[in-house]
C-alpha cells in the first residue's frame, strides 16, 4: 500500500529517477497510489491508483515485467510470489527481494543505474512455471466429469 511511508518515498524516489526514460511506459498500480498523480504527469507514467481485482488482472495480463522496489521497513512483500505465480518477470531492489533471492523470474537491481540497464535489455528471464498440484489435478478431472454427467 502506498499509504505504508517506506512504500511511498520509495517509489516516489524511484520513479524520480526513472521518469525521463520515454521508451517505456510505466503503470503503477495499488492502494493509495492515486496519491502521486499530482507529483508525476509525465506521458509515459500512467498511475492507476487503487484497482479492482478486474483491472488488475488487465495490468498483469498486458505488462511485460513487473518493478516491485521498497525501502527498509518491515514484512515480506506479497505480490512477489503473486507476480511469479502468473509467470511475471520482477524487477526488484535488493530490499524487496530479501526474501526471494533464489527464486527464477526474479532480477535484483542495486541501483538505479543497474535497473535503467535492466529495464532496456531485450531478454527478460522468466519465472519457471510451477507444475499443477495434484490435488487440483484430481480436482479438475473430478469437475469435468461430473458436468459432463449433468449435461447429458
Amino acid at each position: 500500500t502506498f499509504y505504508n511511508a517506506p512504500t511511498y518515498n520509495g517509489y516516489t524516489g524511484l520513479i524520480n529517477q526513472i521518469k525521463q526514460l520515454n521508451n517505456i511506459e510505466i503503470n503503477v498500480a495499488g492502494s493509495g497510489s492515486e496519491q502521486l498523480r499530482k507529483i508525476f504527469p509525465q506521458e509515459n507514467i500512467k498511475i492507476w491508483g487503487t484497482v479492482s481485482t478486474a483491472q488488475l488482472h488487465e495490468l498483469l495480463i498486458t505488462c511485460h515485467q513487473a518493478l516491485v522496489h521498497q525501502e527498509p521497513t518491515s514484512g515480506a512483500l506479497t505480490r512477489i510470489p503473486e507476480l511469479l505465480l502468473a509467470g511475471i518477470p520482477i524487477l526488484a531492489n535488493t530490499v524487496a527481494a530479501r526474501s526471494y533471492y533464489d527464486l527464477n523470474g526474479i532480477t535484483i537491481y542495486h541501483d538505479t543505474d543497474q535497473l535503467i540497464e535492466l529495464i532496456n535489455m531485450e531478454s527478460k528471464p522468466m519465472p519457471c512455471l510451477l507444475p499443477q498440484p495434484i490435488e487440483e489435478a484430481y480436482f479438475t478431472k473430478y469437475i469435468i466429469a461430473h458436468t459432463r454427467n449433468n449435461l447429458i
